[in-house]
């Protein structure tokens, strides 16, 4: 029976005096087999291996196995069963985990799904196929990942006549929505973005201005003249026009909520006060002139013309105090 030596798979990079070496050899890890008797000494070193082999493929690939006696018992965890042929060759035993090898589910999917629960009642329970998958893999190869992992993601392909048809219906309707698109052509959303992004064309959101009528605009086009005219003739002009504006605040702000998210393991039921039986508002006015900033101001709560002629008659004036007696005489 062999209960003396220790087996350890050891990682070369961990030492720095390998660290030369893996860089020549274009490589980021080796590992390597070791086994240890009970008195401290190797009794047996593989060969070097790739960072990304399995240790149940080193194992067998790496001749310890030939060197066990018949009966010999060999305790391995949940990574090994794909030793279990060899093993069988020369008559010895494995020891693993019994749900994954000859255990308590005996290689019945099912029935491992139950034990899954009543071991791990916390954790999802994968289908019963995914039991017998995985142990199916791990007999065949000593590997628990499916045999294309490596295999490379199938590129893009680029199809002249899908991209032409994007192209049409966004210049048909530049409204057309991503969704739509991918729908009505039956493509994917990923395709179509990516023919847009390689056409340069990118999504842009609508500016909100200010509704014009067109009586306004002969009115607007008078007094843009005479502001370029003026300052054509003193180019301080700016300078000595008091710029106002009135704004009202309240209590309820502006609040984009689907921008604003809470990343938690569970839904926490956070809420945000949206509006409150209690209100309240105010009307601020600020001025400026030049460099200098006048206000804020209050203004009374409900504004009307008469409040608003009380305030320049005796308001504002008190304002411009703060503005430099030179500013004033040309203002």
């Amino acid at each position: 029976m062999l209960c003396g030596p220790d087996i350890s798979f050891v990682n070369l990079n961990y030492f720095s005096g390998f660290h030369s070496i893996l860089n020549e050899m274009q490589l980021k890890d080796l590992t390597v087999l070791v086994a240890i008797n009970p008195s401290g000494l190797i009794c047996f070193l593989s060969k070097s291996y790739g960072g990304r082999t399995s240790d149940s493929f080193i194992t067998n690939d790496s001749g310890f196995l030939s060197k066990l006696e018949p009966g010999d018992e060999v305790l391995a965890d949940k990574g090994f069963p794909g030793i279990k042929v060899a093993l069988e060759g020369s008559k010895s035993i494995l020891v693993v985990p019994p749900i994954l090898h000859n255990g308590l589910a005996d290689e019945n999917g099912n029935l491992a799904a139950r034990l899954w629960v009543e071991r791990f009642p916390q954790r999802r329970m994968p289908q019963p196929n995914t039991f017998l998958a995985t142990y199916s893999r791990l007999r065949e190869s000593g590997n628990v990942r499916p045999g294309n992992i490596n295999r490379e993601r199938p590129r893009f392909v680029h199809n002249v006549a899908n991209e032409e048809l994007v192209l049409d219906l966004v210049h048909e309707d530049p409204e057309f929505s991503v969704r739509r698109i991918a729908s009505r052509i039956g493509i994917s959303l990923s395709v179509v973005w990516r023919i847009l992004h390689q056409n340069n064309m990118y999504p842009y959101h609508r500016q909100r201005v200010q509704e014009l009528l067109l009586r306004d605009y002969p009115p607007k086009l008078i007094f843009s003249q005479t502001i370029i005219d003026r300052i054509t003739i003193n180019p301080n002009f700016l300078k000595n026009i008091l710029f106002t504006d009135e704004a009202a605040f309240t209590k309820d702000e502006i609040f984009n909520q689907h921008n604003s998210h809470l990343w938690s393991e569970e839904n926490p039921h956070a809420i945000r006060i949206r509006g409150s039986q209690y209100k309240f508002s105010i009307n601020i006015w600020c001025g400026l002139v030049g460099n200098t900033l006048l206000g804020p101001h209050e203004l009374p709560a409900r504004l009307n013309g008469q409040g608003f002629l009380h305030f320049i008659i005796y308001d504002l004036p008190v304002l411009l105090e703060n503005v430099p007696l030179e500013d004033q005489e040309t203002m």
